[in-house]
């Protein structure tokens, strides 16, 4: 669903000044190491004092070497790691999106600007608390987090298709979710969302077909005899877009 966005939102969804940045700070290798390692010394602390406690300081220091050493390594290793993630956020982006610096920073100012939409990816029932960052519209592109700590940006102008789909491929069987296309996604195909509501699918499409003259909004349709398919042929759903 869509949500009103607050200054004290805004403050939380960026990092030094940043909402890309932010995004990219998110989940990852590096966040799971530091997680890990908490854990190990948890347990280091707890096992260790405990067998001190109990008048036994050799099993205290077993304990707490076995469970304290690789967990200060793994917390060290992850800072490590996200403070090079961080510190190399604007290569991502750039390689990610094909997007150039000075148009990123065009980007991170458009999702601070008021008319940012902002669309939560939780059911409504659950949607108590500070929204999730699901998917972002500004004036011009199309901002959605992914899994990791990456990011699908895209122009507006560059979108051929948003659809809601209950066949996207998954475990055991299929998703069902918000699927988007754009011309960039020749290569690899596009992205879907599987955490939005049927809902939330159809406000989004809703609101990027009234911005974008000829969108698609069907995953898949027949056209002069030929079957298209954003999650199949989408190099010739792109093709056929261009053409149009």
């Amino acid at each position: 669903m869509q949500v009103t966005v607050t200054n004290e939102m805004r403050s939380k969804m960026t990092k030094d000044g940043s909402v890309l940045k932010k995004i990219r700070s998110a989940g990852g290798m590096a966040n799971g190491c530091i997680a890990g390692g908490v854990v190990f010394l948890v347990f280091a602390v707890l096992l260790g004092g405990l067998f001190f406690v109990l008048f036994a300081p050799a099993g205290g220091a077993l304990f707490g070497g076995l469970f304290g050493v690789p967990g200060l390594l793994l917390v060290g290793g992850g800072a490590a790691m996200q403070a090079r993630k961080l510190k190399n956020y604007e290569s991502y982006y750039e390689k990610e999106s094909g997007y150039d610096r000075a148009e990123l920073k065009g980007i991170d100012q458009e999702l601070l600007a008021p008319d940012l939409l902002l669309f939560d990816n939780r059911e409504q029932k659950k949607g108590e608390g500070n929204p999730v960052f699901g998917l972002c519209l500004t004036k011009h592109y199309l901002v959605m987090p992914m899994m990791l700590g990456n990011c699908y940006i895209r122009r507006l102008d560059e979108m051929v298709g948003a659809a809601y789909s209950e066949a996207i491929p998954g475990i055991n069987g299929y998703k069902n979710g918000l699927v988007l296309l754009s011309v960039r996604d020749g290569k690899d195909g596009g992205v879907y969302n599987a955490y939005f509501t049927k809902e939330t699918c159809l406000e989004v499409i809703q609101t990027l077909e009234g911005r974008i003259p000829g969108l698609i909004t069907d995953q898949a349709f027949k056209h002069e005899g030929k079957i298209y398919n954003m999650l199949v042929n989408w190099k010739d759903v792109i093709a056929l877009w261009q053409r149009s």
